[in-house]
């Protein structure tokens, strides 16, 4: 089993506007990192192909995300198939639409979305109104969202957009993590 944390992106983009003047230049920079961590499990029979795995989890608290990520790679640890997972970290939700704009660039697929509710710029309900957007557009790839959170389901159920499949109480369990598995057609726990 390897285990390798390495940023996936740290990118600035520029948008420069000449004037007529060659000595001026407006300029605007953004800049973000994005955290992205991978793991191999190889549970299944040696002969049997990878099945490659890639989700960003947002969430504005570091250790909630590191918390989603152990469950995750722990849950994969338990099944008896060979699993490549790749988790992609997004503080917020402008950081989660960044993230599947560089995968699209990339022409990675992303599995799954699981997002917290309530966070300092963006909201998980917010960011997901924004999502659907884009990929009802076809920019981006058609992904599932889950959402993990701390309050009550029948308060902010209806403030999500269609594409959210599920939400689950905050901290994610390993059954959580494998409902999100099946809802996904990744893995199926029933059958391993």
């Amino acid at each position: 089993m390897s285990k390798d944390t390495i940023p996936i992106q740290n990118c600035i983009i520029e948008k420069a506007e000449e004037d007529s003047s060659a000595d001026e230049k407006e300029e605007e920079v953004f800049s973000f990192n994005l955290k992205e961590s991978y793991q191999v499990f190889s549970n299944g029979p040696e002969d049997e192909t990878f099945i490659d795995t890639t989700f960003i989890i947002v969430d504005d608290e570091h250790m909630i995300r590191n918390s989603t990520k152990r469950v995750i790679f722990k849950t994969i640890e338990g099944c008896s198939k060979n699993v490549s997972c790749k988790v992609i970290e997004a503080a917020d939700g402008i950081e989660c639409i960044l993230a599947l704009y560089i995968a699209n660039l990339k022409q990675i697929k992303i599995d799954a979305i699981i997002s917290d509710e309530t966070m300092t710029y963006i909201s998980g309900s917010y960011s997901s109104k924004i999502i659907d957007n884009i990929m009802k557009d076809g920019k981006f790839a058609q992904t599932p969202m889950f959402v993990s959170t701390a309050l009550s389901h029948t308060n902010i159920g209806d403030k999500y957009s269609g594409f959210v499949k599920k939400i689950y109480s905050k901290p994610l369990d390993k059954n959580s993590v494998k409902d999100i598995f099946k809802q996904c057609d990744l893995l199926d726990f029933n059958t391993n």
